[in-house]
């Protein structure tokens, strides 16, 4: 998927890695841009996997500085390699949600399932782009805006509600109207 983080064109259509029948006891891991609070609401949804499904984080990558800069396709491979899925969270900033994105379908197409996690404001912005690297329908979990400068309170309300939608998106099983 080299070409698809150097180029930002994937040569065949990108497709979503295998979905997990069973989430209990899997490995964890975290990829943020560094952005406010990316990395907080990526903990506190991973707790909520912890807490409900004895998940354990395995690897967490925060990109600070590096935001804009795709992480390395070896570095993914290995996050892939050491996690069962990975939350990759997106702070309030569209700026670097597009690497985000990339680096969300690679890892996808190396295998392992991701919960791309935004804001509801931000989630047109990388619909649009996944769209145009042939994911029109990638399953982002949206979340209400913002995620800086918010209370614990509304930072749990928020993980929580990406843990639900995420859940459906890890499993494939998916409920109408709940």
């Amino acid at each position: 998927m080299a070409d698809l983080i150097a180029t930002n064109k994937p040569r065949a259509a990108p497709r979503l890695a295998r979905r997990l029948t069973n989430i209990e006891d899997s490995r964890m891991g975290i990829l943020v841009n560094g952005r406010a609070n990316a990395e907080v609401l990526a903990r506190e949804i991973a707790q909520c996997y912890i807490d409900r499904h004895q998940c354990t984080i395995a690897e967490v990558v925060e990109k600070g500085g590096e935001e804009t800069r795709p992480y390395s396709e070896d570095g993914l491979k290995q996050l892939g390699e050491n996690c069962d899925f990975l939350i990759a969270a997106v702070g309030d900033d569209e700026s670097s949600a597009e690497c985000l994105l990339l680096e969300s379908l690679t890892l996808e197409q190396l295998g392992t399932p991701v919960l791309c996690v935004c804001t509801r404001e931000i989630k047109p912005f990388i619909e649009k782009t996944a769209a145009e690297l042939g994911m029109a329908y990638y399953p982002l979990i949206a979340v209400h805006h913002p995620v800086a400068g918010i209370s614990p309170t509304e930072m749990s309300a928020r993980a929580l509600h990406a843990y639900q939608q995420g859940w459906a998106t890890l499993t494939g099983v998916f409920k109408i109207n709940a």
